[in-house]
């Protein structure tokens, strides 16, 4: 009978303890909000947004983990390219200890720059290679199309791909009075466009998997795995 009353009495204080985390789960989520924010802004100079993922946060604190949570910017910097929009998502985090620092499974961004800083790269290299006059640069799902050539008689379509860090351009078509050359006729105009990924301000931990176009500008996708999360040589806490 006392064996049993001792399990009713465990089982009850259980229940306890799992009705209270349920109840303080918002106050515990705005405790890990905050730091994964102050942490985020020392990173990035800015003032990010934080969603964090599904689950039970009392229960993953337990074993120092958070299943998975969201950074979010439209204004993020680098000495190169302002307000980069960026949505960076970290799974399977360990939180920092002692002198081991936080530490993710798996980490996803997406990182946007602006149409108006790819058409004024692209503007560049051009004059810089061919000489070719540039009247217009604009961007759209189909790629960067470049409009060449006195009064813009020609345009060249330009198709980005992800090459390790940096992105290489290749020559989609071009049209000549809006008529498509023959394919024996287009010149390759590929070449690295190191100005649009800043390596020196993306952690080792990312690589680049791939880069698409739309009207707002160029999206880079980067991917990592088993990601350390300094600050330069100090752990993010």
């Amino acid at each position: 009978m006392k064996k049993r009353r001792g399990i009713v009495a465990a089982i009850s204080i259980l229940l306890v303890l799992i009705v209270a985390s349920l109840l303080s789960q918002p106050i515990l989520d705005a405790r890990i909000k905050s730091r994964i924010e102050i942490a985020a802004q020392k990173a990035l100079n800015v003032q990010p947004s934080v969603t964090l993922g599904s689950g039970v946060a009392a229960f993953e604190l337990l074993d120092r983990k958070i299943s998975s949570f969201e950074i979010s910017t439209d204004s993020y910097s680098t000495p190169r390219i302002s307000k980069i929009g960026l949505v960076a998502t970290f799974s399977e985090v360990s939180l920092p200890h002692g002198n081991v620092c936080a530490k993710a499974g798996s980490v996803v961004v997406s990182a946007s720059i602006g149409a108006s800083y790819i058409a004024g790269q692209v503007t560049a290299r051009f004059k810089a290679k061919s000489q070719i006059p540039i009247s217009k640069v604009t961007i759209d799902q189909g790629g960067i199309n470049v409009a060449a050539g006195p009064g813009g008689v020609a345009t060249i379509v330009l198709i980005p791909k992800a090459s390790g860090q940096n992105i290489i351009l290749s020559v989609k078509t071009i049209l000549l009075f809006g008529q498509p050359l023959a394919p024996s006729r287009v010149a390759s105009l590929t070449g690295n466009f190191h100005q649009v990924v800043p390596v020196n301000q993306v952690p080792r931990y990312l690589h680049l998997r791939s880069v698409s176009t739309s009207t707002s500008g160029l999206t880079l996708n980067f991917k990592g795995v088993n990601a350390v999360l300094r600050h330069g040589s100090s752990c993010l806490s």
